[in-house]
């Protein structure tokens, strides 16, 4: 039993070493072909790259192109002539403004709610007599006195202003 194992060990020996060979050879052959493949190539591309490094062609000269037919000059234009302006239009004098009336302001802390400070606010805002105060809304007075004005009692103001007036 022992003599059948080591022959048929010798037999599969003997065939791997000539699979072995078998591919050697051919790898050989592989290995030259792409060897040859590849100093193809180098040559190539030695041979771009001396073409790269070439001087340029010499430039061709060309000759100038000729020179641009004479330009004739146009004749001075005519002098203007001068036209006389129109007359101005007649100046009519504006009638003279009605004398400014001098307002004498109000005080107006005599209505009930409008202190001191609350009347140099109103009076900022143009508001003096009695007369402007009852004429304005109350929405506009609250809309100018902003945030102090949700608090202020502005009808009442209004209210009381008319009556004054």
């Amino acid at each position: 039993l022992v003599a059948e194992f080591d022959a048929a060990h010798q037999a599969m020996a003997q065939e791997t070493q000539e699979r072995l060979a078998q591919d050697k050879a051919a790898l050989k052959a592989d290995t030259a072909a792409l060897m040859t493949g590849y100093a193809t190539e180098m040559a190539e591309a030695r041979a771009a790259w001396q073409e790269h490094l070439a001087p340029p062609p010499p430039l061709v000269e060309v000759a100038p192109p000729p020179p641009p037919p004479p330009v004739e000059v146009a004749p001075p234009p005519p002098p203007p002539v001068e036209v006389a302006p129109p007359p101005p239009p007649p100046v009519e004098e504006a009638p003279l403004p009605p004398p400014v009336e001098k307002v004498t302001p109000d005080d107006l802390t005599v209505i009930r709610g409008i202190g001191e400070s609350m009347q140099a606010r109103l009076n900022e805002f143009g508001i003096t007599t009695y007369a402007q105060l009852a004429e304005v809304s109350p929405a506009a007075l609250r809309e100018k006195l902003g945030g102090f004005g949700r608090l202020a009692r502005v009808d009442e103001w209004v209210a009381q202003a008319k009556n004054l007036v």
